[in-house]
């Protein structure tokens, strides 16, 4: 009995990833896409999964025919996504303090 072989397996892509970036160093990224477009996309994204998650919820409180799996499966995007969120501006404070407390 032989088992066939997986196919490629698509990597996750970050909400806070610029869409033009083909490598994480930014190589591959178009001219016209800046730190703040990237901070700007992500916060959309994470705005947008939170709505999503909300009107699912919404929806299944109002008795529409809405999966229950589908729910939890938004719900979490959500909250990973604030997570991440989160983890990223912790960085990006980390990041300012220890510039602001060089000694020049």
């Amino acid at each position: 009995m032989q088992i066939p072989p997986l196919g490629p397996v698509a990597p996750i892509q970050s909400p806070f990833r610029a869409s033009g970036a083909s490598s994480p160093s930014g190589a591959g990224a178009s001219k016209d896409s800046s730190f703040s477009d990237m901070v700007t996309k992500g916060l959309q994204s994470v705005s947008a999964s939170e709505k999503s998650a909300d009107s699912m919820v919404q929806g299944m409180a109002a008795g529409k025919p809405v999966q229950a799996a589908d729910v939890m499966i938004a719900t979490s995007k959500a909250s990973l996504s604030v997570q991440m969120l989160v983890a990223v501006r912790d960085q990006a404070v980390g990041a300012y303090r220890d510039i602001m407390n060089m000694q020049v």
